[in-house]
């Protein structure tokens, strides 16, 4: 069952942009082209962009990883997380939230002086009252984790009708089911896409390609076994098989030995065929 094999985990992470939209200086400039008070807005940075920059490069890695390690489930922001991948998962956003809570701090030392270079900078446009105080700024960052059980339908528990509860533990474990089966192709079409690049790169004469190319497709493949929730013997199988002939050479040859690099493109077309009869005549393949 697959509540026994994975959890659901959210990730909640805020953070304070640092802008604001000014109505006045809007107004103003809207009124001095003569345009229509919809036209647009005016939009200031109350600090320097790079005083955030630390803050948003952990949060962008973290979302990146979270979403690399988990698997798509539903519309309300819940991933799947493999029972397998869970102590590797955990691990790495202990990592991140450290880090996050360091440059937070870090940034919250500077903030007033911040607050007084802004005044300066933005002159006439300052106003005092668009800087939260200290304690309301760092109410404005959060990191958390969430996780939850998958649902199941046995676990449904109701003082209605028994024929009612039946159809409720029916819908229940029919929409799981779905959103295993959707998760399990979004895992198929991740490795579909990392393959079909190389096939589509390494086919092309003379073009520059970077190391990631063959990196990515390392990286996934062993990740990949702790997110086949299912076991799927087929995608486990052919895992393996991208791993064994698309990276046992490294980015330098690939560029250099055009006979090494024609061996590949074969070798990645070959396997894309494959695993077109396990995902159906139509896989995509995300814009690169």
């Amino acid at each position: 069952m697959l509540h026994e094999r994975a959890m659901l985990v959210k990730l909640n992470i805020s953070q304070w942009t640092g802008r604001k939209k000014d109505k006045r200086i809007t107004r103003e400039t809207n009124s001095f082209y003569g345009a229509s008070p919809t036209s647009g807005y005016y939009s200031k940075s109350l600090i320097e962009k790079n005083a955030v920059k630390s803050i948003q490069k952990i949060v962008n890695s973290t979302r990146t990883f979270h979403y690399e390690n988990t698997l798509p489930w539903g519309d309300n922001g819940e991933r799947l997380l493999p029972s397998k991948n869970y102590f590797d998962y955990t691990q790495k956003m202990r990592e991140f939230n450290t880090e996050f809570d360091a440059v937070v701090k870090k940034f919250l030392d500077v903030y007033p002086s911040l607050i007084t270079e802004a005044e300066y900078k933005l002159n006439k446009m300052f106003n005092r009252a668009d800087y939260p105080d200290a304690f309301q700024i760092k109410q404005r960052y959060s990191f958390a984790t969430e996780i939850t059980p998958v649902p199941s339908g046995s676990d449904f528990r109701v003082d209605l009708a028994q024929d009612e509860v039946n159809a409720i533990q029916h819908q229940i474990e029919k929409q799981t089911r779905k959103a295993q089966a959707d998760a399990m192709a979004s895992l198929w079409q991740r490795l579909y896409d990392v393959v079909h690049k190389m096939a589509d790169r390494l086919s092309e004469k003379d073009i520059i390609f970077r190391d990631s190319l063959v990196g990515n497709i390392k990286d996934l493949t062993d990740l990949l076994p702790n997110l086949n929730v299912t076991d799927d013997p087929d995608l486990d199988r052919l895992a393996k098989q991208v791993k064994q002939k698309l990276c046992k050479h490294t980015p330098v040859t690939l560029r250099h030995d055009k006979k090494i690099k024609a061996d590949i493109a074969y070798e990645a077309n070959a396997i894309l065929e494959t695993m077109g009869n396990y995902m159906g005549p139509h896989p995509t393949m995300e814009a690169a």
